[in-house]
Parts: structure tokens; C-alpha cells; sequence
């Protein structure tokens, strides 16, 4: 069995085991699903994360689906696709501060690569980001379960032990040691800027 407590660059409060916490996140209807499905809400009382997703669902209304939708794999193939096309959503950011720009790119590099190297389907976009971004705050909906969702599920792909996640890791690991208590809400505010200015890649 996993132990999520063995491996310190992944430091998990919870005294349970990651397969531990998968599998009752798994009997929640938690699932990789949560990240591409349209209609993603968690399935109980308007919790924070559910009062997350419905102001973010608000803000989003007027982005044009085509570009929310439009997956960017082709452009990331390798990791300094990975780099390159991060830092060109990160472009559309305006006056930014140091730090935070960082801490996007290390969630942008760590999104954009377990989604087109790992995850089923190996497709990412926009909307994918934003409800990664919203999945990096607890759900307290769910006793049991110190880890979001996010890191639950980057944690399992790198538990797995495959001599190709080097990349994952090291993004993941850069992630880990620069967030604190405010990220969830600093990534989720420049995704969303990211989404609302979206320009169509051109890569060079």
C-alpha cells in the first residue's frame, strides 16, 4: 500500500494512506472525470468549494466555449513546450506580482504536463486549468480527507513509480515548496484572467 507520509516531498498531515484517501474520495464520485467534466460541482450542501464553483461558473459565462475548450496538447509535447506555452498563458498577465508569476508557472507545469503525458484522454485546456485551479482548496465536504483534490490525484499518478515521471515530480516539488495557505485563491485569480484574455497560440 501507498503511504503518502513516505515520500517528503509530498508531505501529507493526514494520518491515512493515499490509497486510502483515493478510494474515499473514489466512493464520493471523486474522479480525474471532475477535471474534464463541464458540468463538475461537488454533490452535496453549498460548501466553500461548491459556492467556488458556481462564482467561477458566473465569471466564465461570457468566455466563448470554443476557447475554453480548445485543447493545447499539440503545443506541449515536451517540457520546454511545457515551459514555453506556460509562460505564454502567464503573458496575459498584467503587472504580476514576482512570486505569484512563479508559483503560476509551477502550476501550470504541473497541470499542463500530468494532463498531456498522464491523465485519460491526454487533453488539456482552459477549463481543465480553472477547475484544477478551484481543486487545489480542500473540500470540506469531505471528513477524512486533508489533501485537495488536486494533489490527491498528482499524488497517485507519481506513486506509481513510472521512470517518465521525472518532469511531473520536479514541477510538482517546485509547486509544493513555494505554495502557502493563499494560493488556492492567487492561481485561481490569474487562471481565470488567463481565460478571459485568451489569445489563440502561435507558437514561434
Amino acid at each position: 500500500m501507498r503511504d503518502s507520509q513516505n515520500n517528503t516531498r509530498f508531505t501529507n498531515k493526514n494520518s491515512t494512506t493515499l490509497d486510502e484517501q483515493i478510494k474515499f474520495c473514489s466512493t464520493k464520485n471523486v474522479s480525474q472525470d471532475f477535471f474534464t467534466n463541464e458540468k463538475t460541482t461537488p454533490d452535496k450542501k453549498p460548501d466553500e468549494l461548491a459556492i467556488v464553483f458556481q462564482k467561477v461558473e458566473k465569471e466564465i459565462s461570457k468566455v466563448d466555449k470554443k476557447i475554453l475548450y480548445e485543447s493545447f496538447s499539440r503545443y506541449t509535447k515536451t517540457p520546454e513546450d511545457i515551459t514555453n506555452f506556460a509562460q505564454y498563458l502567464i503573458s496575459h498577465i498584467k503587472n504580476i506580482d514576482p512570486a505569484e508569476e512563479l508559483l503560476l508557472l509551477y502550476f501550470l507545469q504541473t497541470t499542463i504536463c500530468f494532463f498531456t503525458k498522464y491523465a485519460k484522454g491526454k487533453k488539456c485546456y482552459l477549463r481543465i486549468l480553472i477547475t484544477a485551479a478551484i481543486f487545489l482548496r480542500p473540500d470540506s465536504s469531505r471528513e477524512g480527507v486533508d489533501d485537495p483534490f488536486f494533489d490527491l490525484t498528482i499524488k497517485d499518478e507519481l506513486a506509481k513509480n513510472n521512470i517518465n515521471h521525472f518532469d511531473l515530480g520536479l514541477y510538482y516539488e517546485r509547486f509544493c515548496r513555494n505554495r502557502n495557505e493563499d494560493t488556492p485563491k492567487i492561481i485561481l485569480k490569474h487562471v481565470l484572467k488567463i481565460a478571459k484574455k485568451y489569445k489563440p497560440y502561435k507558437p514561434e
